[in-house]
């Protein structure tokens, strides 16, 4: 991400934190989405000066243990209430805006870009031209062996649809958020100069559980998870819309 687009991104996710924190302190759902809108579709200097006031408040309760252990309990509170309010769905909803933003910061891009293409109301199948899943060492032994097939018998391979699964410790994090579980397809072709060339497809399915939670990090002991349960509410509703990602590459 260049710096320009980081530095329009920080006052929207700034806003949408401070939404967020709104919202757990127990405060008007409603609010939270009001002062999150006065943030992001003010004019840019105002917009700034929100941002240079928000930070040192944001910060500090962010990183509060206090502030941690009630946004984990206020996740689990609506969770089993099993219905969202409206004013709640809105504030998930942006909640999830700002934790795609901050994918795209934090290293994880086609996460980022995954979650927030759940934003967009597009194709149930889009393709995507990217050699990402070539970061999982399951992926390049699958692929690996399938050269070595076609290599050694002098005629095309083709690999059936295979389903992978990921790990988190045992595999890179970017995988495991982005491509967990993952189809594998591919076809080798054989050159004329005995090289082989493989087409490969990674498809995965982009969608929230209804009971799943994801890991953010631990910060004095506390663990911050995100219940994944929360946005597969907004799927029912039709405020998020599934797909199926096609990785595509060619080596």
């Amino acid at each position: 991400m260049s710096r320009r687009r980081l530095l329009l991104a920080i006052p929207f996710a700034l806003g949408c934190a401070f939404a967020l924190l709104l919202l757990t302190v127990g405060l008007s759902a409603w609010a939270a989405c009001a002062a999150t809108a006065s943030l992001v579709f003010a004019p840019w200097r105002f917009r700034l000066r929100w941002a240079q006031a928000l930070i040192a408040a944001l910060l500090a309760a962010v990183l509060s243990k206090s502030m941690l252990i009630q946004l984990s309990s206020r996740q689990s509170e609506l969770m089993r209430q099993g219905t969202l309010a409206t004013d709640e769905c809105a504030v998930i909803y942006l909640f999830g805006l700002a934790m795609g933003a901050g994918g795209f910061v934090a290293g994880y891009p086609e996460a980022a870009r995954e979650h927030l293409g759940l934003y967009w109301d597009g194709p149930a199948d889009r393709v995507i031209s990217s050699d990402f899943p070539m970061a999982s060492a399951k992926v390049r032994s699958a692929l690996a062996a399938l050269a070595g097939t076609a290599r050694t018998s002098g005629k095309a391979a083709h690999l059936e649809r295979r389903r992978l699964t990921f790990a988190p410790g045992k595999d890179p994090t970017n995988v495991v958020l982005a491509l967990d579980p993952l189809e594998l397809s591919a076809d080798a072709a054989v050159n004329a100069d005995g090289s082989v060339t493989i087409t490969a497809v990674g498809t995965v399915p982009v969608s929230y559980p209804p009971h799943a939670r994801t890991r953010l990090f631990t910060f004095q002991g506390v663990e911050v998870v995100v219940e994944e349960g929360l946005f597969e509410a907004l799927q029912r509703r039709g405020w998020l819309h599934p797909f199926r990602a096609s990785y595509v590459w060619t080596f």
